[in-house]
């Protein structure tokens, strides 16, 4: 088990190195969000695109997707072909490395409700006001933000604004108390060969292995096991 879970880090690491292929799809949740650049003394409304979005790492689906940093853009549909990949929570945001604040709440809100949500835009919605909420929680940051539980004014396939508000109050409730695993998750980057733009910080979840990385894993440990019982019988 430890053989492996090193096999399966080193495996991550060089992949995190490496340039990453991100495709994302044209699916963008629209969000009523209210924020305050003081503090949270001070709100005003505003409307932004979040996940679950629709895509693709290294031509793997990925279960779901959400943004991070809010205030820096990322296009969808897009072709992300220089993404980098991390597991402890950094991203980049206009190019400087950023540690995402309350990242073992956001871990938690995605290992329990991540895969819970998919298909169901009423969920997502109040998934990932939530992890912005949590991620601009930062007492020494300014901005803050909010789902706004007051206006409805989504389409295309939300229920009503009552709902994601008892989903999102009871998501934040639930995280108060639990952290999860950072390391779990995939961070991204996104970025695009030859354009120095810092695009909006994503999350996902660490794709399982596939079956034959699994298979040849335990052969390689199996392999290496036989080879050191050689060694012992012909030392003794």
């Amino acid at each position: 088990m430890v053989a492996l879970l090193v096999a399966a880090m080193l495996t991550f690491a060089t992949s995190a190195m490496a340039a990453n292929d991100l495709i994302l799809g044209e699916n963008i949740n629209w969000i009523q969000l209210l924020k305050s650049t003081d503090g949270g003394v001070n709100f005003s409304s505003i409307t932004d695109g979040g996940g679950s979005l629709n895509a693709t790492l290294n031509g793997k689906q990925l279960d779901y997707l959400y943004c991070a940093d809010i205030e820096t853009v990322v296009y969808a549909p897009g072709d992300y072909n220089n993404t980098s990949v991390s597991n402890n929570a950094t991203i980049h945001s206009n190019t400087a490395p950023l540690t995402v604040y309350n990242a073992g709440k956001v871990a938690y809100l995605l290992e329990k409700y991540g895969v819970n949500g998919v298909g169901d835009q009423t969920k997502q919605a109040a998934l990932q006001a939530a992890i912005w909420t949590e991620i601009y929680s930062n007492p020494s940051g300014s901005n803050r933000y909010k789902l706004d539980i007051n206006t409805d004014t989504h389409t295309g396939g939300y229920a009503s604004n009552s709902t994601i508000a008892t989903l999102y109050t009871s998501y934040l409730a639930d995280a108060t108390t639990h952290t999860g695993d950072v390391s779990k998750l995939l961070w991204l980057s996104p970025a695009i060969s030859q354009d120095p733009r810092a695009f909006q910080g994503l999350v996902t979840s660490a794709p399982a292995p596939e079956p034959s990385t699994i298979v040849l894993l335990v052969t390689g440990m199996l392999g290496m096991a036989v080879f050191g019982k050689r060694r012992m019988i012909k030392t003794a």
